[in-house]
């Protein structure tokens, strides 16, 4: 499942917009969901919920996507600025080594 879009093909907001970067800079990167998954110790299943715009990543995920793709605090600005707009009682799902 691809994260929302609107009808000119961008995303519908800013939790959708940070999937949709993972998305691109994973294919770029040449990695599967799985592979991602396994870099970043988050499980192909949390990528691909990333990915569709229906969890924002952890703190922890940005900070391992930045790591991995090489974007210095890329992932962790776009994360800080889809957070701000996340109601007060949506929270991201955490993920710990070994999810």
């Amino acid at each position: 499942m691809d994260a929302e879009l609107a009808d000119d093909g961008s995303p519908v907001n800013a939790v959708a917009y940070f999937g949709s970067e993972v998305r691109a800079w994973r294919a770029y990167a040449g990695l599967t969901q799985k592979e991602l998954g396994e870099r970043t110790s988050c499980g192909r299943s949390y990528v691909a919920m990333v990915e569709a715009g229906e969890r924002l990543g952890s703190p922890e995920f940005a900070t391992s996507c930045d790591e991995l793709f090489g974007t210095p605090g890329l992932f962790r600005r776009i994360r800080k600025r889809a957070r701000a707009g996340i109601p007060p009682g949506l929270r991201p799902c955490r993920v710990t080594s070994g999810s």
